[in-house]
């Protein structure tokens, strides 16, 4: 397994901000490596972003989440919507989101972003690890104030002892990301609604899952009911960061969906 935690998510965001984002003329640029349409939500328009303040051993977006990518370039929010838009209009989908590492870094960059694609009629899926949702409640604030925003909170695992073990963070972070579901909740906003949980099942036991379902009860009674499962997918990279840190998961499933029972 791996040994102490040897990352810190706040630093490592304050870090890498300055390295995937930038300041023109009074506007935020945010570096993207690619734009797509991806099936899940039923068709969604992506945009890749570089950058994560997380490190985990299972993460398939891996080679992306320092300040480099192949053919990554800034955009400034209303160009990366412009071509969000046009592939919008071409596949005739009508949500769009930002994938491949987290977009809560470059926040005013990202918020400027929900708020042109909002006001244009898409919903926008917010895809996050929560970690600076969860210290920065003027964040979940903005969030909060944007309609046809939903979103969506990647915990990392049903335990701070595996969230240290898969996230390479200090176990406390597993409660910043429950804080940030927290503090979406004290801001009137509704579970399954406005935002849910998704939450990593394939390395934790049933009894582990259980105990996480009753912190998830005690932020707010529905929680429990609106996790989305997520599970690894065993692409050729992830086998090989798993295998270096001495990690397995219990379930899994093959890049062709085929579910695998590891354990």
């Amino acid at each position: 397994m791996v040994g102490r935690p040897s990352i810190d998510p706040l630093r490592l965001a304050r870090v890498l901000e300055p390295k995937v984002s930038r300041r023109r003329e009074g506007v935020v640029e945010r570096k993207y490596y690619r734009f797509r349409a991806a099936r899940w939500y039923g068709g969604i328009v992506t945009g890749d972003v570089v950058g994560c303040n997380l490190r985990c051993v299972y993460c398939w977006g891996s080679r992306v989440r320092g300040a480099d990518a192949p053919n990554s370039r800034f955009y400034s929010p209303e160009a990366a919507f412009k071509v969000m838009d046009r592939i919008a209009r071409r596949r005739g989908l009508r949500l769009m989101r930002l994938s491949g590492a987290e977009p809560t870094i470059a926040w005013e960059h990202t918020r400027e972003l929900i708020r042109i694609a909002c006001e244009e009629g898409y919903t926008f899926v917010l895809e996050t690890n929560g970690i600076l949702l969860g210290v920065d409640k003027g964040m979940v604030r903005d969030v909060a104030s944007i309609e046809g925003v939903v979103v969506r909170v990647s915990i990392k695992a049903a335990t701070p002892e595996t969230f240290e073990i898969l996230t390479l963070a200090p176990k406390e972070y597993f409660w910043v990301q429950l804080n940030a579901l927290r503090s979406m909740v004290e801001e009137g906003m509704e579970p399954g609604e406005d935002f849910y949980p998704a939450v990593m099942l394939s390395f934790n036991t049933d009894e582990e899952i259980r105990w996480l379902m009753e912190r998830l009860a005690e932020i707010h009674p529905a929680l429990p009911e609106e996790i989305d499962p997520e599970y690894v997918i065993l692409y050729p990279h992830v086998v090989k960061s798993l295998k270096a840190h001495g990690v397995k998961p219990r379930r899994a499933f093959t890049p062709d969906n085929v579910p695998v029972e590891m354990i």
